[in-house]
């Protein structure tokens, strides 16, 4: 069952194994290669592979089992096993984000492929291929052009309460899809939540994510989006350990920093124990419940994904997307005003158009009218043939 793009919900899909992903144990081929290839082909041969070689920018590179040949665009982050890459394909210029995992990690790297293929939602990246080598297991990930919230925060200090309505609904969306799916993130943190080029909200990075039926205790994730609870070591972690990470998330957004950060862990996790949660003024009523709902010390009174997103702060129109401004500054209602346009449906909801759709529904509009212009015109020169015929009877 297909639910609404814009909203963000989910799209049901047959789950699929790990099994099913293409893998592969050679190494790259590189241009050092394709020289050592060159050695002993024919003379025809190697002119072919010398003009493409030729043609390559330095450090190209193709995964093992394919033609294409890749190049290497930017370094997007490092972690404690993994570098993440900006790629593109050279003959499509399609980008895509290429995420290298230390052999030794294999296990985690199969398990976060695994559970790509097993999650199909329109807030969650898409795995696009699987590769190893002797050194590495690859990734392969759709691009978000817009790179993470965290770097879109850097560049803003903080987010109005509209745009981090926007952002955060997205957010539970997929949180919500992904604990229906009987999986908990585990590392929910405004790192993991990329941006796309019509700013929508990517969840991304499985890397330590868990079955719900198989919990895990101890301490998960960051510093500073661990939950309570996690400080009882014979306490198995449930799923609301994510909805406290999106407090904490939902916090960052509007203030521009995380509640409980200190100088040291440490001091970090005495706060968190202590929760006691303090706002800046410009922080409005309802977005101060729901901070403080999400971040429940008890994890059974800590409200679900779908029990979030009915608090009165998400009692607002959400646009499909928001104005390109908002990378560098607040949007100014007309801004966002001018890419909408409200609609209520046969069932008395009320559905919101892009620009893009706006234009197909005037197109579609002004074809229907074209025809209709057609009609009345044909039916106009009928009325006038009978009105004259009518007129020379001596009709009047």
């Amino acid at each position: 069952m297909e639910k609404d793009a814009a909203s963000g919900e989910s799209r049901n899909r047959p789950r699929r194994s790990v099994k099913s992903i293409q893998r592969y144990s050679a190494t790259f081929k590189t241009e050092r290669q394709l020289k050592k290839e060159m050695e002993c082909a024919t003379a025809e041969e190697r002119n072919k592979k010398q003009a493409k070689a030729d043609t390559l920018p330095k450090h190209s590179f193709s995964f093992p089992g394919t033609k294409r040949m890749f190049r290497i665009v930017r370094l997007l982050g490092t972690g404690t096993t993994s570098h993440c890459y900006e790629i593109e394909d050279i003959s499509t210029k399609i980008r895509y984000a290429m995420k290298k995992i230390n052999q030794k990690d294999r296990n985690i790297a199969l398990r976060e492929a695994n559970i790509y293929e097993n999650l199909y939602h329109d807030n969650i990246l898409r795995c696009v291929g699987f590769f190893e080598d002797t050194q590495f297991v690859i990734l392969v990930l759709h691009m978000c052009e817009n790179d993470s919230l965290l770097d879109l925060l850097q560049k803003r200090e903080r987010f109005t309460e509209f745009e981090t309505c926007y952002f955060l609904h997205q957010i539970l969306f997929a949180c919500e899809y992904i604990h229906s799916s009987n999986y908990i993130h585990h590392d929910f943190k405004l790192n993991n939540i990329f941006l796309t080029k019509d700013l929508r909200v990517m969840i991304g990075d499985f890397g330590i994510s868990t079955l719900a039926s198989e919990p895990t205790k101890g301490l998960y994730g960051t510093p500073n989006y661990i939950s309570p609870e996690m400080f009882n070591q014979d306490q198995p972690h449930t799923n609301k350990v994510d909805i406290w990470a999106i407090g904490i998330m939902a916090y960052v957004m509007l203030v521009g920093k995380p509640p409980f950060e200190t100088e040291t862990v440490d001091e970090t996790y005495q706060k968190i124990k202590q929760n006691n949660v303090q706002f800046p003024e410009h922080v409005s009523s309802e977005a101060r419940a729901l901070v403080l709902a999400l971040l429940t010390s008890d994890p059974t009174k800590r409200p679900s994904a779908v029990e979030a997103k009915s608090m009165p702060f998400f009692d607002t129109e959400l646009p499909p997307t928001l104005p390109k401004s908002c990378l560098t500054r607040p949007a100014t209602f007309w801004e966002v005003e001018s890419i909408v346009d409200k609609r209520v449906n046969k069932k008395g909801q009320v559905e919101y158009l892009s620009n893009a759709d706006i234009l197909e529904e005037f197109e579609q509009k002004t074809e229907i009218d074209q025809v209709e212009e057609r009609r009345h015109s044909s039916e106009g020169k009928e009325h006038k043939k009978q009105r004259a015929h009518r007129t020379s009877s001596g009709w009047n």
